[in-house]
Order: C-alpha cells, then structure tokens, then sequence
C-alpha cells in the first residue's frame, strides 16, 4: 500500500511546485498523475469486481484512482 501512495506522491511534487505560477512543471505533474491513473484504475476496479470479499484498502485504492483520475481529466477540460 505505501508503494502506491508513493506513486501518487511523485506527481503531487511536480503539482505543488507549479501551483505559485502556473508553470509547465504543474501541466506535467498532472499528466503524470494521469497516466499513473489510468495504468493502475484498471487493475483495482478487475480485483474488486473478481474479489468481491476483498481486501478493503484495495476497493479503497480503486476509488482514490478513479476520482484522481476524474480530476485530472476535469482540470484539462476546464
């Protein structure tokens, strides 16, 4: 579990550092997200549908990425 709130961390730095000024460095970060998103999504939502009496961080890990991923696409949009 903490190898995956580490793989959201990562983008959030490149997030948090472009936030002052509206740098290209935020664009990235939220691209990063993005695609980590869209790469790990998929594989928690197979697990929760194959598993349903799994692992409760699991089900828990397949929410956070698919609303992260729904803010990253409505930030690109908006």
């Amino acid at each position: 579990m903490l190898l995956n709130l580490g793989l959201l961390v990562f983008p959030f730095i490149f997030i948090i550092s472009g936030i002052s000024d509206s740098s290209p460095v935020l664009y990235i970060g939220i691209m990063l997200l993005g695609i980590i998103c869209i790469l790990m999504a998929p594989i928690y939502v197979y697990y929760w549908f194959n598993n349903p009496k799994g692992l409760w961080y699991r089900k828990t890990l397949a929410i956070v990425y698919i609303v992260v991923l729904l803010a990253c696409i409505n930030s690109y949009i908006f």
